[in-house]
Formats: C-alpha cells, sequence, structure tokens
C-alpha cells in the first residue's frame, strides 16, 4: 500500500497521469548539443511578461489566442505554416517534433521559416524555441519582395525568441525566415507560437 492507503500498483498510474513526464530530445539532437534539453512552450501569462521584458514594453501586452506550430504540426488552421530550408533533420517526437540545422559539419544556407496571412492590422507577437550559443537572426518579407522589411539579429532568452512583427495590411501574407548567426552555427528547434498582440 501507498501512503494515500491505495495499492501499490494504482498509485503508480495514478501518479503518472497526474505528473507529466520531463520531456527528451532525440539522440540525433544530442550528437552536435551534447547537453540538449527540451524547450517547454510559455503558458499565456509567461508569453506576455516575457514579451514585455524582451521587447521593453511599458504595460504587460493584451496577447489573442496563439498558434503553435511545431516540427509535428507545421499547418494551422488559419493557414499559418511552419517550414524548413536545408534542416540537418526534422523528427517527430511525442513533445511535438524537433529540427536542426548545421549538424555534422554539413552548412548549407539552412534555416526556418513561419508563414502567415494576418486577418487585421495587429502586431502579430513570434515566440519560437531554439537551443543556440549564438543569436538568431530573423527577416520579414511582406507582398513577395526580395529583400527584407526587417533584417535583426537577437539574442535568446532561455531559449526562446520573441520577435514583433509589425502588420501594415491585413490580409497581405508575411514570411518571416530564422537564420543561424553566424550562418554556420549549430541551431535546435523545437517550435513556434503566433499571436495577436496589443
Amino acid at each position: 500500500m501507498t501512503r494515500l492507503g491505495l495499492p501499490l500498483g494504482i498509485g503508480t498510474i495514478l501518479a503518472s497521469l497526474t505528473l507529466p513526464a520531463m520531456a527528451e530530445v532525440s539522440a540525433a539532437m544530442r550528437t552536435n548539443i551534447p547537453d540538449a534539453a527540451y524547450v517547454a512552450r510559455y503558458s499565456p501569462a509567461d508569453r506576455a511578461a516575457a514579451a514585455q521584458a524582451a521587447l521593453l514594453l511599458s504595460a504587460l501586452p493584451h496577447m489573442g489566442a496563439s498558434v503553435s506550430l511545431t516540427p509535428d504540426q507545421p499547418y494551422a488552421a488559419d493557414g499559418s505554416a511552419l517550414n524548413f530550408w536545408k534542416p540537418s533533420f526534422v523528427l517527430g517526437t511525442r513533445d511535438g517534433g524537433e529540427a536542426g540545422v548545421n549538424f555534422w559539419g554539413v552548412h548549407d544556407e539552412g534555416h526556418i521559416n513561419v508563414a502567415f496571412t494576418p486577418e487585421d492590422t495587429r502586431t502579430r507577437l513570434i515566440d519560437c524555441r531554439f537551443l543556440s550559443d549564438a543569436p538568431i537572426t530573423y527577416k520579414v518579407y511582406t507582398g513577395g519582395g526580395d529583400k527584407p522589411l526587417v533584417e535583426q539579429p537577437v539574442t535568446l532568452v532561455a531559449h526562446h525568441l520573441l520577435v514583433a512583427v509589425s502588420v501594415e495590411q491585413a490580409n497581405r501574407p508575411i514570411l518571416v525566415e530564422f537564420w543561424p548567426t553566424p550562418t554556420p552555427q549549430v541551431v535546435g528547434f523545437f517550435g513556434c507560437d503566433l499571436a495577436a498582440m496589443d
């Protein structure tokens, strides 16, 4: 019997149902990042607080419903999409999947893209989860132009990269590219969440 008065088997089953298992990373991820650890999604409240700190906002932002894009689920019902350009690997896992760029000494301008079409002109917050010892450069494209409207390296905070994307015109496609910086830098990736932000 357990301290709760339950037979040992029942207590073990209840514990496994009520306590989340620690997510693990794949052997592929550990080949170039030996101390790799899974990076969990922020809760809505934590994301708002992180956005306020990272973007130096005077007040806590109001966040709309988020859309999650992961290697396991790269497409959302609203048309948002995650895609990969020349990754080293993309794997499905029970925790949403993983991707790696520049693993095994292969450097071929690999990067990760998030595409979406906003239905209004509210700013969009993109919160992506990376493993990297160096900054990630994001590039924002709209309307099919060849040159980015914004190109900025950003240092990760707690393995999260938070980017505020201004929306000048509703229903106009936006593409955000995430590049290792420098481009041969090894990068691990777990997913991105998008939300409107006021």
